[in-house]
């Protein structure tokens, strides 16, 4: 005879000391996976995986700990450039446990949950490389940001487009300056959506640092491309760079929006 669930929940949290998951809370996990007249034969990884999806800081800790260096390993094998590795490794983290939904509330406790990872890590890491060719087709959206503002005179649609290329390119200079952490970051908040409390449950740290780290990447992002398109465009007159610096900064987070989009698969993937 199998298990009960006080008995599958006692030697969960004895497998996972410091985790915090009420009886209430697993049970109504198994029963929304469907499991109920028995209890799933991983147990104990479906325990960790639910308190991951609630946010519990220790969850998440021991989760990294147990299973990340070898979803490092599986990531290497399709890619072993470090920067590569540290990019993917961020988005597997943020699959599995940002958003209201984390994909992490998907394993159902059947197979391995060290199985059930590597797919999910294996595919990331494939769709971030066919990702990259997206990237060009997004120029032409950057472009339209300044056709509210543009340069005046006869060679206006020749400058805009100058500019548009420019910026682009800083614009990728002042990201790629960024640390890993802090490009995930802004991902998730100027493109995704999530607000701080999300992003601060994901990395174990309290509402305030993850705010801090929020003003700061923008802080730095628009002080840096302030001063990278000063250096590209040091030959125009005060009046037009004053002009250009002004839309920077009203623009920042749509540019960084539409620019970022251009890192995500093309079209909707199938769900490990």
């Amino acid at each position: 005879m199998g298990a009960t669930r006080g008995e599958a929940f006692e030697r969960a949290r004895a497998r996972w000391p410091g985790v915090e998951l009420g009886f209430e809370a697993w049970a109504a996990h198994l029963d929304a996976l469907g499991w109920l007249e028995e209890v799933p034969a991983h147990a104990d990884s479906l325990f960790l995986c639910c308190a991951c999806a609630r946010g519990d800081r220790a969850g998440c800790a021991l989760l990294e700990a147990e299973f990340f260096p070898y979803l490092r390993r599986v990531v290497a094998r399709i890619n072993g450039a470090p920067d590569v590795v540290d990019e993917v490794m961020q988005l597997v983290r943020h699959r599995l446990l940002a958003g209201p939904a984390p994909k992490i509330m998907r394993y159902t406790g059947s197979g391995h949950l060290r199985s059930w990872l590597r797919v999910v890590a294996n595919r990331l890491a494939l769709d971030e490389l066919r990702s990259k060719k997206s990237a060009r087709k997004h120029a032409r959206a950057l472009e339209g940001l300044w056709l509210e503002e543009p340069p005046g005179g006869q060679d206006g649609p020749a400058l805009r487009e100058e500019y548009a290329s420019v910026f682009e390119r800083c614009l990728r200079d002042v990201l790629a300056a960024l640390s890993v952490r802090d490009r995930t970051v802004v991902r998730m908040y100027f493109l995704e959506g999530l607000n701080i409390d999300a992003i601060g449950r994901m990395y174990g740290k309290d509402r305030a640092t993850a705010a801090r780290w929020v003003k700061r990447c923008r802080e730095q992002m628009q002080e840096d491309l302030q001063q990278r398109i000063q250096g590209a465009f040091g030959k125009v007159e005060d009046s037009e760079f004053a002009s250009l610096v002004r839309m920077v900064k009203d623009e920042i987070d749509l540019s960084v929006s539409v620019l970022l989009a251009s890192q995500l698969p093309e079209g909707p993937k199938p769900e490990a």
